[in-house]
């Protein structure tokens, strides 16, 4: 088991890291540079992603211990709708102020990256679903599967990261889709379809729950756009107030229609337990 993980990790990196190697060789240290700016709000979020899925690892191995599989998947689809919903949040902040991030991070002169940011940062969706869900093939003794995919992806993306570019004559950015492309294929289809077959479930069951935080980013996307065109050009000063009062402004808006709308009676119920008591005292039945 150890070795085919190894050998699983070796793809991942083959899959999302080679591409600044790719893009330094063929169009130089200035594109890898700007790369590398937007690539770090992608590594920001699957880092802060990885600190909400990592926690549900122990629950789903302690599923698989007792046997109990219609908990796993009821926990495991939970996870994955909470988790996407949740992490909608800031993905979608992150792009629709991509520009504004940008110019108070490392100046005006590299907002015209913000395309790249989205390219970039809305893969990590289909990463959290994988994460959410991945844990069943270990926890089944399956992973050699995902290894042997993983595998297969890395070279594959090797190989639309050298083609994109040149086909599309996009440069960098087709480097970037190429990532998103197999990150897609292998978390966002794969990954789900793989642990429901694990389990002997239809295979949607852990795509579907991803569905609602999907539509959740496309609205924020929606919502984005209609702002970006409303605001006019703004100093380092004025943008860091924007940036404060519109991300609060979505937030608060955001949070209170999915705790409303967003979870189903039962769902709610689960939720509740797992909040500590400080907090969900002070949170009215009506909201959630």
């Amino acid at each position: 088991m150890s070795l085919w993980l190894l050998i699983t990790i070796l793809g991942v990196l083959l899959r999302s890291q080679v591409a600044l190697i790719i893009i330094n060789m063929l169009f130089g240290e200035i594109s890898g540079t700007e790369y590398s700016l937007a690539l770090m709000w992608f590594m920001l979020l699957v880092a802060i992603s990885g600190l909400i899925t990592n926690c549900f690892t122990p629950m789903i191995y302690s599923y698989r211990a007792k046997e109990d599989k219609d908990g796993l998947v009821k926990f495991t689809s939970l996870a994955v709708k909470a988790s996407t919903l949740l992490m909608a949040l800031p993905i979608g902040l992150v792009c629709i102020f991509a520009p504004q991030l940008l110019t108070l991070w490392v100046g005006e002169q590299y907002a015209h990256l913000a395309p790249l940011v989205w390219i970039l940062v809305v893969p990590v969706l289909f990463l959290i679903q994988s994460s959410c869900c991945a844990p069943i093939n270990a926890a089944y003794k399956r992973v050699r599967g995902p290894a042997l995919i993983h595998v297969i992806a890395g070279p594959c993306n090797i190989v639309l990261a050298l083609l994109i570019p040149f086909i599309f004559n996009n440069g960098m950015y087709g480097v970037g889709i190429s990532v998103g492309i197999i990150t897609f294929i292998v978390a966002g289809l794969y990954s789900p379809m793989y642990n429901a077959y694990v389990v002997g479930m239809p295979l949607t069951t852990f795509m579907k729950p991803a569905i609602p935080g999907y539509a959740a980013f496309f609205l924020l996307g929606v919502a984005g756009a209609i702002i970006s065109t409303l605001v006019p050009f703004m100093d380092q000063v004025s943008i860091v107030f924007y940036l404060i009062i519109a991300g609060c402004a979505i937030s608060a808006v955001y949070l209170i229609l999915i705790s409303k709308f967003g979870f189903k009676n039962d769902e709610k119920r689960i939720i509740r337990t797992v909040l500590p008591t400080s907090i969900a005292k002070h949170i009215s039945h009506w909201l959630f």
